[in-house]
């Protein structure tokens, strides 16, 4: 922190209006002190090292599952191209769902394969992908602060994508939201070097990143646009080169879904005709509009009235960034059914505007400290306001409850994976929906399902099962060797809990059953049964 440049304390900065070319700022009218090369990559290298290691430790420390998606829409289908076993999704079945980020984490648990047959270091590849690709927006970050103000601006914005919470509990964790948040940011880095135009190179590139976040996600297509927009203004060179990197990206997405899902494009054009034709979303009951914003304020407490105070500086000072945020959560905001993980992408891009705000105010403030030299000071206290912020939000009653989301499973999953002559899992009474799936256990363990008057003639099939709390097991067969309390709620007492029964001897394979898909309504009849001859019409050849 020493090393932090600032300006002369006797001239006094001015930030002048945005320039009417569309670019993300305009230039300051009083430049700040250029960083040498080796003092803005060790700063960065820094900065880099603590956002790290504070993903990392969230990882390791708290493990939990933010949705099941990350699970059965991801690592399931990776790990059955890896091991061959795994649990089949509906999506997986209907083929409404690109093999490209699969196939990304079926490459980083085939290295994980290397490092033996536990569960935990086979992962590990996969989660360290997921944390090095979360570090993209606190280098994003870093480089437009630091074109503002030096190595000062860079560790403000930095630090602010390093230490806020939500970019933490995200970072490990397997979405395509996430990943494609990640992407977002470098494609926007690209596309908004901040105080420049970009040139045909980088809009190039910046094409590239857009069509990859919107094969990833396709919700950001209207933000895309808008940044496009601002990136390429009115000069046709601009749109082609972009226009021709995106296209690129989206014609190898189209190829790889003919190749996997036997259409060109089918979990694009599937995934908007199931959703939106069919209402497919529609399982859930639709939120309000201003749900974001409601849960915003329950999740970040005080720190949510700063933030939106900081935001409303940035139509005038960073407009390509605030209105492609802002036309994100617009395009969030019409769609009926809403979860925090949704809005991944925006916050990245919004906490960066809030970090670079910051950055004005902490140069307004050593301007009218004048004589006080304040140093580095002023900088460190703007960050230690934000960590302090971060904290208030990890440890409010929301964060409390995220935090041990399915741990309990997870744990369970953990002691099931160690026995000895492990052959089968069985949930009991359990949905597996809510589990870390066969990516927690040995390779080639099934799991099976059922419910307690099922372990009788189907617990042959598995000498490990897992219960709720509640579940008493026949005594002369399976002894309960623990109990897990994971999720907790609001008031943060247990709401979950998870038992390990164990039985000696081996496993007799077909005695009880495999996971089946949860099929939404769309494919299933009055009696809520699955509509076979719908289900056909759609299914594809699974991987």
């Amino acid at each position: 922190m020493g090393a932090m440049t600032t300006a002369p304390s006797n001239v006094k900065v001015r930030w002048p209006r945005t320039l009417g070319r569309p670019a993300l700022a305009s230039r300051a009218a009083t430049a700040p002190v250029a960083a040498s090369g080796v003092a803005s990559r060790v700063g960065l290298a820094c900065v880099l090292t603590l956002a790290a290691s504070l993903r990392l430790l969230a990882t390791f420390l708290r493990p939990n599952i933010v949705w099941p998606d990350e699970v059965f829409q991801v690592v399931e289908p990776a790990h059955r191209l890896v091991f061959g076993n795994g649990i089949v999704a509906w999506e997986q079945v209907v083929g409404m769902r690109s093999w490209l980020f699969p196939g990304v984490v079926a490459a980083m648990l085939w290295i994980g394969r290397l490092f033996g047959a536990s569960p935990a270091l086979q992962i590990l590849p996969v989660q360290l992908f997921m944390v090095a690709c979360s570090l993209v927006p606190v280098g994003v970050a870093w480089r437009w602060g630091e074109r503002l103000d030096g190595l000062r601006g860079g560790a403000i914005a930095g630090g602010v994508a390093a230490l806020w919470v939500d970019l933490i509990y995200f970072a490990a964790h397997p979405l395509t939201d996430v990943i494609a948040g990640d992407v977002l940011m470098g494609g926007l880095y690209a596309a908004l070097p901040l105080t420049t135009r970009a040139g045909l190179r980088r809009l190039a590139i910046a094409g590239a990143l857009f069509g990859l976040a919107l094969v990833l996600r396709i919700q950001l297509g209207p933000a895309l646009a808008v940044a496009a927009a601002f990136a390429c203004g009115r000069r046709p060179r601009a749109w082609a080169a972009m226009i021709a990197g995106g296209a690129a990206v989206l014609l190898a997405s189209g190829c790889l879904d003919w190749i996997t899902l036997g259409a060109p494009f089918r979990s694009i054009w599937l995934n908007v005709w199931l959703n939106g034709a069919n209402g497919l979303s529609d399982y859930a009951p639709a939120q309000p509009l201003a749900y974001y914003a409601i849960f915003a304020v329950h999740l970040w407490w005080p720190a949510s009235i700063v933030i939106a105070g900081l935001l409303a500086f940035g139509p005038r000072r960073f407009p390509a960034l605030f209105w492609t945020v802002a036309a994100l959560f617009v395009t969030l905001t019409l769609i009926p059914h809403k979860e925090w993980r949704y809005v991944y992408p925006a916050l990245a891009p919004m906490l960066t505007i809030c970090g670079l705000v910051t950055i004005d105010i902490v140069r307004s403030a050593e301007s009218r400290l004048g004589k006080l030299r304040p140093g580095p000071a002023v900088a460190i206290a703007a960050l230690a306001v934000w960590a302090f912020a971060s904290l208030l939000a990890a440890n409010g009653p929301v964060y409390a409850s995220t935090w041990t989301n399915e741990s309990e499973t997870i744990d369970a999953f953990a002691l099931a994976a160690r026995q000895p002559g492990l052959c089968g899992v069985g949930l009991v009474g359990v949905p597996w929906g809510g589990t870390p799936g066969s990516a927690a256990l040995p390779p080639g363990v099934p799991i099976y399902v059922g419910q307690a008057s099922d372990v009788g003639l189907g617990g042959a099939s598995y000498n490990v099962a897992i219960t709720d709390r509640a579940a008493d097991l026949a005594a002369d067969r399976f002894r309960r060797a623990a109990c897990f309390d994971g999720t907790v709620d609001l008031t943060g007492r247990p709401s979950k809990a998870a038992c390990v029964w164990v039985r000696g001897g081996g496993c007799t394979p077909g005695r009880a059953s495999q996971p089946t898909p949860n099929w939404p309504p769309f494919f299933l009849d009055a009696q809520g049964r699955p509509r076979q001859g719908r289900i056909q019409a759609y299914s594809r050849a699974v991987p």
